[in-house]
């Protein structure tokens, strides 16, 4: 399926592994690494392929390291490392992804201790990155939260306020 049409791969067959696999084990993740380090350019295509629907689980960290250890100049890899790190799945609540995204850069203090020094560069760039997600995705529910009062003033208890919205709660007439 790869190599006819790796366009889609990701969503076709990379979602079908993780579907019928959803935890990625350390023997399959290390059979990902071991094509990344014995295969051409086109088998660490594939790996990443998969890897992405993984959602950053940490026993993906063994193949990812060694995409970073092998193609750190190449920007499409690293973008696709990017991509398999941060993925998060569903998330809930104001500040869900800002707290998904806090334990994403918790992992990655990991990569910060690695003998490898492309790991440890990829971790302090990724890491920069990771603050100004989550600073920005802060903001961004601060903000929603901010609109929705504005929008639904109430009292905390669910009593519409009927100076700022110009409504009567009661009745239901306006004012």
């Amino acid at each position: 399926w790869f190599a006819r049409d790796n366009y889609l791969f990701r969503f076709k067959a990379g979602r079908l592994l993780s579907n019928a696999f959803p935890k990625c084990t350390p023997e399959f993740a290390r059979a990902l690494a071991e094509l990344v380090d014995n295969e051409d350019e086109t088998a660490a295509d594939f790996a990443l392929e998969i890897l992405q629907n993984y959602e950053g689980q940490p026993t993906t960290h063994v193949a990812l390291k060694r995409v970073v250890t092998r193609y750190a100049k190449d920007a499409r890899k690293m973008s696709h490392v990017k991509i398999s790190l941060d993925s998060t799945g569903v998330v809930g609540g104001e500040y869900g992804f800002v707290e998904a995204l806090r334990m994403k850069k918790e992992l990655m203090d990991a990569w910060l201790v690695d003998d490898d020094q492309a790991i440890r560069e990829f971790a302090k760039d990724h890491i920069r990155e990771l603050d100004l997600n989550i600073a920005a995705e802060h903001k961004r529910a601060d903000d929603g939260i901010a609109l929705r009062r504005l929008n639904f003033p109430n009292d905390g208890d669910g009593v519409v306020d009927k100076q700022s919205s110009g409504r009567e709660t009661d009745s239901g007439n306006e004012d």
